[in-house]
């Protein structure tokens, strides 16, 4: 008996851990199975009773199983104000127990002048962590500061309000995003162009409780009257005004090139002339860029099947294409036959190009004949069990496979590794499969009752 435990506890080996641990061994063999605690938990019992976390079992015809029990440790947590003060008094809990604060809002002193203080949470959040860890555990109350605001407001030149905002004290208020016009106030205003120049006081400053920092005034220049000359492009948009006065020849000084919008057929420069011609100011004018005509020229592409460039020529709109290609497709895997069988558009002949993108790209388009394969299926040894499944099928053809085990063994896998006793594949080629069988063994059971709280292991002997 002595030398058949000694054969059994050199057969079984091999250790396993994790949540519910398996091992097969033969009849009459040792295993140890062992209990260990995951961090923030300590080891109970097993389901028998035992409390020895590493323990020696036999191994008979009947499926056993150990079930080991944890429960978890007790840490300290607490709550702090922002100057470090405790809220509550420090209490133990349990690991992974929920966490929650039971005592009154922590507040933070303000002067409301300049800001309040409002709590927003705490550091680490209970969020981030919700349940009791491993260790002890602090939590410090985070406040939000809320700035006191004030009104301030931008007037124009009549005292008529433009815009008013709520500004945080030593904040900056923003300027109108749009420049004011000036009210007229008397007769006089009319003989005068009003220019904006800005707020008085002219640069923002920080707001506080004094009045002055809450009140901007618009402020303005005036000149004489001048004309406003308007220059447009081709598609009528005016791209440059400028005030020109009475009895002066206006003169195009912008860096703006006039531009003209181009058609499929035409692309457009300007000539530097305008319509009318320039003539002297008596009152406002409106002067449309001119443009000679410049024919479009597109690339005409010629790709293969596969999107593969295998010809571009520029052509000029309402030509053709003139160099042709003639492609061909090559085999690369043993599946198809290829025979160029024309170009995949609308309209397969070769036509002058047009705005129409089918004009400008021809794709290669080819016939093709599909190839046979033979499987073939056999056992590694014909008293383990039988296959079928075996023939010849056309490229792509879905094939069935199947091993079938005899008396005492099971199906092991395929000479391909695959380990399904039906094996569904779809022919590419030849293909030769052995499939290969094992004897049965029995199998014993350790597990964990809760796998958060602990692990078990089993190991052969």
């Amino acid at each position: 008996m002595k030398k058949l435990l000694f054969f059994l506890a050199m057969f079984c080996s091999i250790a396993i851990t994790a949540q519910a641990a398996t091992e097969t061994c033969d009849c009459g063999s040792l295993v140890k199975i062992t209990a260990t605690p995951k961090e923030g938990y300590h080891f109970v019992q097993w389901s028998d009773g035992n409390t020895d976390s590493t323990r020696v079992v036999e191994v008979n015809e009947n499926l056993k199983k150990y079930v080991a029990t944890f429960a978890p440790n007790l840490y300290e947590i607490s709550f702090k104000n922002w100057n470090g003060e405790l809220l509550l008094a420090a209490e133990k809990l349990p690991y992974g127990s929920a966490i929650t604060y039971k005592g009154a809002v922590p507040e933070k002193e303000v002067d409301p002048n300049k800001s309040t203080w409002e709590f927003i949470g705490w550091e680490p959040s209970l969020e981030a962590v919700p349940t009791v860890p491993a260790h002890a555990q602090s939590f410090t109350a985070v406040f939000k500061e809320i700035p006191t605001m004030y009104t301030v407001t931008f007037y124009n030149n009549d005292g008529t309000p433009i815009k008013s905002e709520q500004v945080p004290y030593g904040g900056y208020p923003t300027f109108p995003s749009k420049n004011p016009e000036r009210i007229q106030v008397d007769e006089n205003d009319q003989h005068y162009t009003w220019e904006f120049i800005g707020w008085n006081p002219k640069e923002l400053v920080p707001v506080t409780e004094k009045p002055e920092t809450h009140t901007y005034i618009a402020q303005y220049k005036h000149t004489a009257k001048e004309y406003t000359i308007t220059f447009k492009d081709g598609n009528g948009t005016i791209i440059y005004e400028k005030g020109v006065a009475y009895g002066e020849k206006p003169v195009y000084d912008s860096e703006v090139i006039p531009t003209k919008a181009e058609t499929y057929e035409y692309k457009y420069e300007w000539d530097g002339t305008w319509k009318p011609d320039l003539v002297t100011v008596t009152g406002p004018a409106v002067y449309e860029a001119n443009f000679k005509a410049i024919k479009q020229v597109y690339t005409v592409t010629f790709k293969d099947h596969d999107g593969t460039i295998l010809h571009t020529e520029d052509v000029e709109y309402g030509k053709m294409a003139q160099n042709i290609p003639v492609p061909e497709r090559v085999d690369t895997t043993g599946q198809w036959t290829y025979t160029f069988d024309g170009w995949a558009t609308s309209d397969p002949s070769i036509t002058p190009v047009t705005e129409k993108i089918e004009t400008q790209v021809y794709t290669a388009t080819y016939k093709a004949t599909k190839n046979r394969y033979t499987v073939t299926v056999k056992v590694d040894d014909p008293e383990h069990g039988t296959v079928t499944g075996a023939g010849t099928y056309e490229y792509g053809e879905e094939v069935t496979v199947i091993a079938t085990p005899d008396g005492c063994y099971k199906f092991k896998q395929w000479s391909n590794g695959d380990k399904e006793e039906s094996l569904t594949f779809k022919v590419t080629g030849n293909v030769e499969l052995i499939a290969t069988f094992e004897v049965r063994k029995y199998t014993i059971t350790v597990e964990s009752a809760d796998e958060t709280m602990g692990t078990v292991t089993i190991e052969k002997l």
